[in-house]
């Protein structure tokens, strides 16, 4: 053991140089495994430059809500630094109420705003007023009903009118022809300029009998309603007046067959009822008198059929029955007139 260490100790300094060198392949191991070292720093330096990086874009870019909670946070800090160790309770409590007083005021702001346009929009809007209909046409002596609409849920009283009362008539939109021809039926808002017009045409007769003497006249229409017009003199139109009229006006509904006299008529309905109206004097009415009716005057039932001569009436009950009133040189040879049927 002495010879071992007394040898060792008279190496030379180049043999102990030797001697610190390792092996050839040992060598290239650690040459690998120092080069493997070097990339691996080079990856985390560039790593490490990058994180720095997107931090620096991160700060350029601020939210306006991030700005908000950096400033509240920056004046909370501020006033922690300012103010002693027990105030920093209410330093953060303050930082809070700040943020509830933006977030509140920006709130009652933003609902400002809503509010405000909404009833701008809604006084922008005027108050319209419209009908159903912005033209119609009604069959001679028929009826149309109108509606009115405003365009905001309000009370307004509504003042309708007609063109030409001689040609359509109307009672709170219900429109009533009077004779053929055209109108307008205008709807306005009492006391304002705000209205609304249709225009109305009615349309000539659509008869289904037609009977005429002596400058009077008497029609039966589709819908089974009687109209007449012409000479009144004696009350032979039957509107309760003895006023000559130029335009047919309505009497009676459901007629089934009319007849003119030389001065009176005579008009059956459906259900068989037969009534007449006009000059009496010669009993050509048949109700028992020589008085005039300016009104249709019922005098006989079951009837199927009737007809006028000049002074003098006849008619045929559902039985088969004729009746015969009037003038006695037409019926009686006796020269006495005939009142009743």
């Amino acid at each position: 053991m002495e010879q071992q260490i007394y040898t060792f100790l008279e190496l030379t300094q180049e043999e102990l140089k030797d001697l610190s060198q390792p092996p050839v392949p040992v060598r290239k191991h650690m040459a690998i495994i120092g080069a493997a070292v070097c990339v691996g720093t080079i990856a985390v330096v560039a790593a490490v430059i990058g994180i720095e990086k997107n931090r620096e874009l991160s700060k350029e870019y601020t939210s306006p809500i991030s700005s908000v909670t950096t400033a509240v946070h920056a004046e909370t800090k501020k006033s922690e630094t300012t103010a002693p160790a027990h105030t920093t309770i209410n330093s953060t409590s303050t930082a809070r109420q700040t943020t509830t007083a933006i977030s509140t005021t920006a709130a009652k702001q933003t609902s400002s705003i809503i509010t405000s346009e909404a009833d701008s929009s809604a006084a922008e809007i005027p108050l319209q007023l419209s009908l159903s209909e912005s033209s119609c046409s009604i069959e001679y002596g028929g009826q149309h009903e109108l509606t009115a609409a405003l365009s905001k849920e309000e009370e307004h009283e509504l003042v309708w009118s007609s063109s030409d009362k001689s040609v359509v008539t109307v009672n709170n939109g219900l429109l009533q022809a009077v004779a053929p021809g055209s109108a307008k039926i205008k709807v306005k808002i009492k006391d304002t300029d705000i209205s609304a017009v249709c225009k109305v045409t009615v349309n000539h007769m659509r008869t289904n009998m037609v009977s005429l003497k002596n400058s009077t006249g008497a029609a039966i229409l589709a819908d089974r309603s009687l109209y007449t017009w012409g000479m009144n003199t004696y009350g032979m139109l039957g509107d309760g007046t003895t006023s000559t009229r130029s335009k047919p006006m309505k009497i009676l509904d459901n007629i089934s067959s009319v007849s003119m006299g030389a001065f009176s008529c005579a008009a059956l309905t459906e259900d068989g009822s037969l009534y007449t109206w006009g000059d009496n004097s010669t009993g050509a009415l048949g109700d028992g008198t020589d008085t005039n009716k300016y009104t249709p005057t019922k005098i006989l039932e079951n009837i199927k059929q009737v007809s006028m001569g000049f002074y003098e009436g006849g008619a045929v009950d559902k039985d088969g029955n004729l009746y015969f009133w009037g003038n006695h040189f037409s019926f009686d040879t006796t020269g006495n007139r005939i009142f009743t049927p």
